[in-house]
């Protein structure tokens, strides 16, 4: 074990006792030994808790910490704050790790001190049912992760379009997680993508690797936040407010992510306006002023926004 550098596994929970052993025992299969597991729960009212004691009776390399429930970001900071691993890796109570996950992204970040981060295919399962995986939440089923490898414009010009992989997907360098800072605990959706973000802003490289049994496993079920569409759209206008004003955004991208904010923008305020619910435009967190200004401005850039869908689809 002394060879092996320590891994922290960083798990947020809430209330969500009944999936929370799958997600234990899966850091107990892993083939790599020298890790902790840092369990911070949000105040759960059901068994989470009572679950977690009982794993930590059996291995000591669990630890439990109980805090004000502030949100998935607020609890994996709270995790950052207390790991003692050299690498990070990061898991929802829901979720799964195959049992060489661990071993694949520390031997890799071991022998490759200049990556950052690595990161493995995610594919997903239905409720308990892990023997059926699926590329995608969605229908068709087909691959949606870019798969790519780099750092600056090429990783970024992926990364603005989208969030390339799931939480529990990268392996990271701790040394980058301290780098990029905490979590935006401001956000409750995509705060894992705007981490991502900023870390490719600060110059992390990152590389995708393909090995056995190291997949990052995702549990499809009604709980999950990622199935509450409304929820996630009120997190992924600010994401791309951040981007622009962080300063960092290559002046190439910046064409990009301005006419996706202002689609965003307008898309939301179609759906405030058609299901009658101001919360769609309240949910954005944007301050007033820039809400304002891009509404007045809107006028202008619709032409352009149906221009640009018609040479996108012709049909």
């Amino acid at each position: 074990m002394d060879s092996q550098p320590l891994v922290s596994v960083i798990i947020p929970s809430f209330n969500y006792g009944r999936y929370l052993p799958a997600a234990l025992n899966s850091i107990l299969a892993q083939t790599w030994s020298n890790w902790e597991c840092l369990i911070i729960d949000n105040e759960s009212t059901d068994n989470s808790q009572d679950v977690a004691r009982d794993f930590i009776q059996k291995d000591h390399r669990f630890r439990l910490f109980i805090r004000n429930n502030k949100g998935p970001s607020s609890a994996r900071n709270k995790g950052i704050q207390e790991a003692k691993g050299v690498f990070i890796q990061f898991l929802d109570a829901d979720d799964i790790l195959e049992p060489e996950k661990i071993r694949t992204g520390a031997e890799y970040l071991r022998e490759h001190p200049e990556t950052d981060l690595v990161y493995s295919e995610v594919r997903y399962f239905r409720n308990n049912d892990v023997s059926k995986k699926y590329f995608s939440m969605k229908t068709p089923d087909r691959e949606w992760m870019p798969l790519v490898s780099g750092s600056g414009y090429p990783l970024l010009r992926q990364l603005v379009r989208y969030n390339i992989f799931t939480v529990h997907a990268p392996f990271i360098r701790r040394l980058m997680v301290d780098k990029t800072g905490k979590m935006d605990e401001n956000l409750k959706g995509y705060e894992d993508w705007d981490y991502w973000l900023r870390m490719a802003e600060n110059g992390g490289v990152f590389r995708f690797i393909k090995a056995d049994n190291s997949l990052a496993l995702v549990r499809i079920h009604d709980g999950s936040l990622n199935s509450n569409v409304k929820v996630m759209r009120h997190y992924l206008l600010p994401v791309w407010i951040k981007v622009l004003s962080s300063g960092k955004l290559p002046l190439q991208l910046f064409p990009y992510v301005i006419f996706r904010t202002m689609e965003e923008l307008f898309r939301m305020a179609v759906l405030a306006v058609r299901e009658k619910d101001i919360s769609y435009l309240i949910g954005i967190r944007m301050p007033v002023y820039k809400m304002v200004l891009l509404l007045l401005i809107m006028p202008l850039f619709i032409p352009f926004l149906l221009l640009v869908r018609m040479v996108r689809n012709p049909a």
